[in-house]
């Protein structure tokens, strides 16, 4: 999306952690976050391909030409799509191209996506990937998989060990949200007064 939020945050960390490995293509929103804030996070030395699309709904069919022409320029074989916004323009995009479709997932979905449309779109999915074993669980309740379809669970890159001192007896809790609004660390706070009445050692990292 054009948004700063967790998902543009996280591919941005991503697509740094991949350049050593692949050719990448970062493909974003038109005026978006990403697009505009591009040269903070990357340099000219990363080699990086980026490329915008406008992202409008009454461009539906420009949008699906513009998603399947920069496929095809830069002759992409592997997709890791965040989120799953437009995902259904994604699909007309790659219909009958032979690449790899990895969906990444990073927010909990309540509606299941069960209708026979969401299931030709999903169907077309690879691989889910979820960064924690809720998400994980929320995905394979929520969509609709094909016949190939994989699932898979990743952690983000935290070592958890940093947080706990060595012969550390008290309870140690670690919240990994982002420090925005709504995000829980407010609730985490106010959820240790119980570990205080209950006169309960503990250290608490954010």
């Amino acid at each position: 999306t054009g948004n700063f939020g967790g998902m543009e945050i996280d591919s941005n960390k991503l697509v740094k952690k991949l350049i050593p490995y692949c050719n990448i293509v970062f493909i974003v929103k038109k005026n978006g976050f990403v697009e505009e804030n591009f040269n903070k996070y990357f340099s000219h030395e990363d080699n990086i391909i980026l490329e915008s699309f406008e992202g409008n709904s009454l461009l539906f069919i420009k949008n699906i030409v513009d998603f399947r022409n920069i496929i095809r320029k830069h002759n992409i074989k592997n997709v890791i799509y965040f989120g799953t916004s437009k995902l259904r323009l994604f699909y007309f995009s790659i219909l009958g191209l032979n690449l790899n479709l990895i969906v990444r997932h990073g927010t909990t979905r309540v509606k299941p996506k069960k209708g026979l449309f969401h299931k030709m779109i999903y169907s077309r999915v690879n691989i889910h990937i979820a960064i924690s074993k809720h998400l994980l669980e929320n995905v394979k309740r929520t969509f609709p998989f094909g016949k190939n379809t994989k699932n898979t669970l990743i952690y983000p890159s935290i070592n958890i060990q940093d947080f706990i001192k060595p012969k550390n007896k008290k309870l140690n809790i670690l919240h990994v949200g982002r420090i925005v609004k709504g995000k829980g660390q407010v609730d985490a706070i106010k959820a240790c007064q119980i570990l205080v009445d209950n006169e309960i050692d503990f250290e608490f990292s954010i």
